[in-house]
């Protein structure tokens, strides 16, 4: 993950730019702000979503529920350039760890 968008399908691929292409938001997104964006069905949106989710190129900040909106952000992945995995070790931290060994 994260090298490309392949593993994506189309209609995942264009919803993830088109949530790209609405800025970064430190709140995230409501549902309802990405539907108006986009245009498509409610319906088909939260399965749309649900997979990004699952793929862990959105993640989601509120819940929902009680009349609150469900918010979605997207990654750390996904918003910058560095392609690095969270939680990976990197080469230069390895390095450090073995110089200290």
């Amino acid at each position: 993950m994260g090298e490309s968008l392949t593993e994506l399908k189309k209609p995942q691929r264009r919803l993830l730019e088109a949530i790209q292409g609405m800025g970064p938001s430190s709140e995230g997104f409501t549902r309802r702000e990405i539907r108006e964006r986009v245009g498509i069905s409610d319906t088909r949106l939260r399965a749309l979503l649900e997979d990004l989710v699952g793929l862990e190129y959105l993640r989601p900040t509120e819940n929902g529920g009680q009349g609150r909106a469900c918010r979605y952000r997207l990654t750390d992945l996904v918003e910058g350039d560095d392609r690095r995995l969270p939680g990976l070790t990197t080469p230069e931290a390895l390095a450090a760890r073995l110089a200290v060994s």
